[in-house]
């Protein structure tokens, strides 16, 4: 805490100053700011949406890849999937 002034009652409190805390004495550059920001975020969203269109390109290449390669363990995966699914369905089933 600041020491308290002369004259004035009680201690003095200074706000603290966060990072995003920005002092402007140009009223132009705030527009010119919130350009920059603008143009970073929509690069980053650009950036990120090429990422997960890539990721999902490759992911279904793969995918293809295995039922081209082994298409009968596929379907066995499948089949034991829906089994264990059946049976957890039927015993949730009879407890309630």
């Amino acid at each position: 805490m600041a020491e308290p002034k002369p004259g004035v009652a009680g201690p003095q409190v200074k706000e603290p100053r966060s990072s995003w805390h920005l002092h402007v004495r140009d009223q132009h550059a705030v527009p010119k700011l919130l350009q920059q920001c603008r143009l970073k975020v929509e690069r980053g969203l650009a950036k990120g949406s090429r990422q997960v269109s890539d990721a999902f390109r490759q992911m279904k290449s793969r995918v293809d890849r295995l039922c081209d390669q082994r298409p009968l363990q596929i379907i066995g995966a499948v089949a034991v999937v829906a089994i264990l699914a059946g049976a957890g369905l039927r015993m949730w089933r009879n407890q309630r």
